[in-house]
């Protein structure tokens, strides 16, 4: 090689470093202008904690539907309770999750406390609405509640998606377990 291509290559390599340092510097200003400080950041994370947790511990129950007070909750509760702690298989997965909503939806407006939050004993050895009350008796945190809360919203949700279809349901529910893993 001679001297000028010598000279043309490091050329090359000093304006490719220079284009690569101008295009750190956008990228710093970039971030400098758009991002929180750390302090501002930790200061609002503190205040979303507080707000979510003042939210949870003086929510009602979350519902899109309307809650209709005429309705027998504690007759419901109870049926509901002996159905699916009966051991009886379902027609469809789809039946079997809407009484588990409906479940829901009745001990919480009856008692207050989530059936959905997990606890450690086994709810399959546990029969009616008195053992399912011994199940969530203990006191449900936050976290708990939001967890369950999630649970009831997917399983409303393809309820829902389904239109009372249970094939459409069953394919639904296999699609959602799968993308979970």
């Amino acid at each position: 090689m001679d001297e000028k291509e010598k000279e043309k290559q490091t050329s090359n390599v000093v304006n490719a470093d220079n284009d690569i340092i101008e295009m750190y510097k956008k990228e710093n200003e970039e971030l400098r202008n758009n991002t929180v400080s750390r302090e501002n950041y930790d200061k609002l994370k503190s205040e979303l904690i507080s707000a979510r947790k003042e939210l949870i511990d003086h929510r009602q129950v979350a519902t899109d539907k309307k809650v209709d007070d005429n309705k027998d909750w504690k007759k419901i509760l109870d049926e509901k309770a002996k159905k699916i702690t009966s051991g009886k298989p379902y027609k469809s997965n789809l039946e079997y999750f809407k009484d588990v909503l409906e479940l829901r939806d009745a001990f919480m407006h009856e008692t207050g406390k989530d059936p959905f939050v997990r606890t450690a004993e086994n709810i399959k050895e546990r029969k009616g609405r008195e053992e399912i009350e011994k199940i969530v008796s203990h006191r449900q945190t936050p976290n708990e509640l939001e967890e369950s809360q999630e649970i009831y919203d997917g399983m409303a949700d393809l309820v829902e998606r389904s239109e009372n279809n249970a094939d459409e349901f069953d394919a639904l529910y296999s699609w959602e377990i799968r993308g979970a893993k």
